[in-house]
């Protein structure tokens, strides 16, 4: 059963890249179709890492409520539609609403196709299997430049109908398929507090996108960001309001009495910040070295192509070595290399550093968290302490990134990925942010080495 939870733990982050390797070369193309700045078009990338997670959790609210068809069916529709929205969209607007309808669908469909994806797996072979893992990781280390091809003959656009065509045949194939309802077997929890989490981290995305750094930490509290301020904080006070009148609350009083998790939201919030290395490196990189910009996909799949090589180490390393030094080596290493991109300026160098990123983020992000909730919470615990920790982490990504590009923009870098941008007022920007991101990672480095041992036994941690 720990196998189980571990393996698809593994897949989600997978699915989640592979968005990311879709999207993230092309940004540029889409940028050049309106007028937004990049602290704007960066938020395509941010709701996915926000709204991915937060559909997974309702899936657990839908599934012991509807049967399988149906859950299917209405995720289905909801990514297409959101596809569809954004492939026609003529505003920011509509492309960000339709990003979520789509990163909602996703997150419906997921359960399935990761169940699908165990099924098949486990009717083949070792060997079989290892082709069939290696074949996937090709695909997801070859989707950036086959991304950034589609685009540059057929236009973005085309990447959201193929979305639908590929989201179509699976729907078609998967709907065929005989499941049991898991209606009597699930408690079915209260869903509202969890659509209140997500507008909370939008407010908050919000908030940071309206900040001007210049001000010298004044901008935090200028009259167009304190409202957005208000409207987070405030938000809070209906979650906790409606929990505590729940049958069964989805989030369980636990998760707050204990203060070991703690120490773990701080952990998925910290490596959800670090995202950075595989969204906005590239873009740099390219514009440092005066590239084209369809060479920023090339560092990508390198990037992925070091991340999925040393996966393996690192699942295998995570069964005979402490956790709390794994992400703490993750961190240090990610630290080492934000700071040392900050200042590097010619190719090899570059090269280098992200084949150290590319070992940092397998690292950091690929440790089973599952195991160590087994060791500070009880097994009916569990699945609600990971589900909020897929949260924490979404929104830590989703809101490292915001806080990332608006430190540049508010360098007056709105276009910074046009050669029109001066070099030297890029370069500062560029060493603020990546110095900004070594500074987060090697906070995870202290908060890593303060996460609970694997000693720490689950009856201390229900006495208290």
């Amino acid at each position: 059963m720990n196998r189980f939870k571990v393996d698809g733990y593994l897949f989600s982050f997978m699915l989640g890249t592979l968005d990311l390797a879709i999207f993230t070369p092309v940004i540029p193309n889409m940028m050049q179709s309106f007028s937004y700045p990049i602290h704007w078009f960066i938020w395509i990338l941010a709701v996915q890492l926000v709204f991915f997670p937060l559909s997974l959790s309702l899936y657990e609210t839908w599934v012991g409520l509807l049967s399988y068809q149906v859950v299917m069916t209405l995720s289905f529709c909801s990514f297409v539609v959101g596809s569809l929205t954004m492939a026609l969209s003529s505003g920011w607007i509509e492309l960000i609403g339709g990003r979520v309808l789509q990163a909602i669908g996703a997150g419906g469909i997921f359960p399935f196709l990761y169940e699908d994806m165990r099924m098949l797996v486990q009717r083949r072979k070792h060997k079989e299997n290892r082709l069939l893992i290696g074949a996937v990781g090709a695909c997801m280390v070859l989707t950036p430049i086959v991304a950034t091809t589609v685009t540059h003959f057929l236009g973005w656009r085309m990447l959201f109908l193929l979305g639908i065509s590929v989201a179509s045949l699976y729907f078609i194939m998967a709907i065929r398929i005989h499941r049991k309802s898991e209606e009597s077997s699930r408690i079915k929890r209260s869903a509202t507090p969890v659509y209140l989490y997500g507008v909370i981290v939008a407010f908050l995305m919000f908030t940071i996108s309206q900040v001007d750094f210049f001000l010298d930490g004044m901008g935090w509290f200028a009259p167009n960001v304190m409202p957005f301020w208000i409207m987070a904080v405030g938000l809070t006070v209906p979650v906790i309001m409606i929990e505590r009148q729940a049958e069964h609350p989805f989030f369980e009083p636990h998760l707050i009495a204990n203060w070991r998790l703690w120490l773990l939201y701080g952990y998925a919030g910290l490596s959800g910040l670090i995202w950075i290395g595989l969204i906005l490196l590239p873009g740099f990189v390219v514009w440092q070295l005066q590239l084209s910009l369809q060479l920023q996909s090339l560092f990508f799949s390198m990037l992925l192509m070091v991340v999925l090589v040393t996966l393996p180490f690192v699942y295998k390393l995570s069964k005979s070595r402490s956790y709390r030094l794994i992400t703490a080596f993750g961190f240090l290493l990610g630290g080492i290399a934000y700071a040392l991109f900050a200042f590097a300026t010619l190719s090899w160098q570059y090269v280098l550093l992200f084949l150290l990123l590319g070992c940092a983020l397998s690292f950091t992000l690929l440790v089973p968290i599952h195991d160590v909730l087994r060791n500070i919470t009880s097994s009916d615990q569990m699945q609600t302490s990971g589900l909020t920790l897929s949260l924490l982490r979404g929104g830590g990504a989703g809101i490292g990134l915001i806080l990332f590009t608006q430190l540049l923009s508010s360098y007056g870098l709105h276009q910074w990925m046009q050669s029109r941008v001066p070099s030297y007022l890029f370069v500062q920007a560029q060493q603020h942010v990546l110095l900004l991101a070594a500074a987060v990672s090697f906070c995870g480095v202290l908060l890593s080495l303060l996460l609970p041992t694997e000693d720490t036994s689950v009856r201390s941690n229900l006495s208290n």
